[in-house]
């Protein structure tokens, strides 16, 4: 009975209270629940906010990393030199002021001379780079072939070149000096030689002609040009202004000719000429 009058009062005084409040105006019962339902709103706001707000910032600093992670990839930080002799390649200086590297040049050229060979005579030469202005061309030709008539310009030769290049190696005007050494047997050609009165009556075919068998030695003067008509590929127009010592022996004509006798003549003057196509290795 004690507690359940107790409990009375207790009721009894909590209502008085609450009634005594809304009396006052400080509570009301539609202005809790409006509060009550603004504060969920707001919180509700907030903590989506705040998680759409995370979200993205998580994006962005992934991004962020990504850009990072790919700019240092792409970014070639070079090593340090300690000895630049060591690690950068020997240059050298041209006459233009240009740095040429020095495997920038070509190293190996091989090359026939098309006049040579409208003689009737294979014929190939090497070229091979010695400096930045300097390059040694070697040529040969054979021509074993004899024609009607007993005519046949039969011959080998073995010409050295030292060449002294204007602007730069296998590329525009040079200069040369050249030695020379052919053995020969001729009879019945008339050019070049009739022009130049290197041998009496080689012209003259059958037994009114004579033949002429022996060695030719020569030194000479070298001007040329070479055009560069690919990476691979040049032509070139060149030719030898000096002197030539023949030293041979003279026969008559027909295929059984007699030998008349030794001969030695000293010639200046035009000694050698070509249109040579060129095949470079570099």
């Amino acid at each position: 009975m004690k507690r359940e009058i107790e409990t009375k009062e207790l009721d009894l005084t909590l209502k008085s209270v609450h009634k005594k409040m809304m009396e006052r105006g400080l509570l009301k019962q539609k202005d809790f629940i409006h509060v009550l339902t603004l504060v969920l709103v707001l919180f509700l706001s907030s903590t989506g906010l705040y998680a759409q707000d995370r979200s993205i910032d998580e994006i962005v600093t992934e991004m962020l990393q990504t850009n990072a992670a790919s700019a240092t990839q792409s970014t070639v930080v070079p090593p340090p030199v300690t000895n630049l002799s060591s690690t950068v390649p020997q240059e050298i200086e041209s006459f233009d002021t240009y740095i040429f590297p020095e495997d920038y040049f070509p190293r190996f050229a091989i090359k026939t001379n098309l006049l040579y060979g409208a003689t009737t005579t294979p014929n190939l030469g090497i070229e091979f780079f010695l400096s930045r202005f300097l390059t040694l061309d070697i040529s040969g030709g054979w021509n074993p072939f004899v024609h009607r008539d007993n005519v046949k310009f039969a011959h080998w030769m073995v010409q050295p070149t030292l060449r002294y290049w204007i602007q730069e190696p296998f590329n525009g005007h040079f200069f040369g000096l050249s030695l020379m050494y052919s053995n020969f047997n001729v009879s019945g050609v008339r050019q070049p030689y009739e022009w130049f009165s290197l041998f009496p009556r080689l012209g003259r075919g059958g037994d009114d002609g004579y033949r002429f068998r022996g060695n030719a030695f020569s030194a000479s003067l070298q001007y040329g040009h070479q055009w560069v008509l690919s990476p691979r590929w040049a032509i070139e127009a060149s030719i030898n202004v000096g002197y030539m010592l023949l030293d041979y022996q003279m026969w008559s004509g027909g295929w059984c000719g007699e030998r008349i006798g030794n001969d030695r003549r000293h010639y200046f003057g035009p000694t050698n000429a070509g249109i040579t196509l060129i095949y470079i290795i570099r």
